[in-house]
């Protein structure tokens, strides 16, 4: 026996005992939503409440002795390379950033912070 339908609610708006639907359009989408319900909730799964899967990632340090616009600098730079999936089958982007050591010391902080706190989560 198929499972009640839920375009048949009355939270859609409907008075007590009318449909949105036709009878027979209501079975049609019913018929079609339990022939494809455990496909479409294990893509729904996969998608939901994610974000970005970080498929690899890449790093160099320069030390930059001096620019074309100072004379001195003697400071290293940390260039980093992420690639980033958007959903599971979606092909990597490239995302390229170039930090100062302080700012890389800064965003390397608040990763770890972030790791315990998703790890306290469960």
């Amino acid at each position: 026996m198929a499972s009640p339908c839920p375009v048949n609610c009355s939270s859609w708006g409907c008075l007590k005992g009318t449909s949105i639907l036709p009878p027979e359009h209501a079975a049609s989408l019913c018929r079609c939503y339990e022939e494809k319900q455990s496909p479409l909730q294990e893509y729904l799964r996969a998608c939901s409440l994610r974000v970005n899967r970080l498929a690899g990632t890449g790093w160099r340090v320069d030390y930059i002795m001096s620019s074309s616009l100072l004379q001195s600098v003697e400071e290293p730079m940390v260039h980093l390379r992420l690639e980033v999936a958007a959903a599971p089958e979606a092909p990597a982007q490239l995302v390229a950033l170039s930090l100062s050591a302080d700012k890389f010391q800064v965003l390397l902080a608040e990763l770890k912070q972030a790791q315990t706190l998703m790890s306290s989560l469960g």
